[in-house]
């Protein structure tokens, strides 16, 4: 009976998850806060963040993808929406093109033959989540389309590993703004710090460790990621030596959507 057990477990995949953060800002705030400090919210088809390259140890099968999507001022997303999830891989070493810019209608040009697989992940907010973020999952209240049956794999690298791409699309009225404001003025030439001080929101509803944050008025990300969050304070993993902060300037999460890919060698 033993040795039966052995083997059944021997047959058995190994699983693993892979922990990913897009950048949706990366290196513009405009699609997220317009210039006027205006909420700047994303639209049917639009696209929520462009190619994100990440590493697998081999082809490997999707089981499920877990996504936390922080909402608008710390609260969750108004309404029900869903997303939609594109897989991709290079050929012949050449990356997949944009689907266009963020916050601005997806576009498909020269991608089919890159594409590996896509899911669109069903969300009732009313259903599953928290008073600030909803948790989406091909697992609980998918639709047609939701449920994850894609191998993912690509050309190996001489690294021996095989680099996969994921972008995401909106299927309705997403809002990242923040309404975490500054409440100082920081000159970082003169003065290097690993904090910032905040108001308004509290920063616990929008931050956690490991989020790149941007400065709306100066569109510049403040060095390192988030170490530690307060209500009313921010701590970085570095020191800040080179990007300016004005009071009650808003404080930008880059990295407002959390992913987690349930996989199985």
């Amino acid at each position: 009976m033993v040795d039966h057990l052995k083997k059944e477990k021997n047959k058995m995949g190994k699983f693993f998850n892979i922990r990913l953060r897009p950048d949706i800002v990366n290196g513009d705030i405009s699609p997220v806060i317009a210039d006027d400090k205006t909420d700047n919210p994303f639209a049917n088809n639009d696209v929520l963040f462009d190619w994100h390259k990440f590493e697998i140890p081999a082809a490997c099968r999707l089981v499920g993808v877990t996504a936390v999507v922080n909402g608008e001022d710390g609260v969750t997303q108004g309404t029900a929406r869903d997303m939609e999830i594109i897989f991709a891989k290079a050929i012949n070493g050449v990356a997949p093109t944009t689907i266009g810019n963020v916050n601005a209608t997806a576009t498909s040009l020269n991608i089919q033959n890159h594409v590996i697989g896509g899911l669109t992940i069903d969300k009732d907010n009313g259903a599953f989540g928290t008073d600030s973020c909803a948790i989406f999952s091909t697992a609980v209240g998918s639709a047609d389309g939701g449920h994850a049956a894609i191998v993912l794999d690509a050309e190996p690298t001489p690294a021996g590993v095989q680099e996969i791409y994921i972008a995401g699309i909106a299927k309705g009225a997403f809002d990242f703004s923040t309404g975490v404001l500054s409440t100082e003025a920081i000159d970082a030439s003169s003065a290097e710090k690993a904090t910032i001080a905040v108001d308004t929101v509290d920063a616990r509803l929008v931050f956690s460790p490991g989020d790149k944050v941007y400065v709306h008025d100066v569109d510049t990300q403040i060095p390192g990621t988030v170490k530690t969050v307060a209500q009313n304070l921010l701590t970085f993993d570095t020191t800040n030596s080179t990007v300016d902060v004005a009071n009650n300037d808003e404080i930008i999460n880059a990295t407002p959507i959390k992913f987690t890919l349930h996989c199985e060698l």
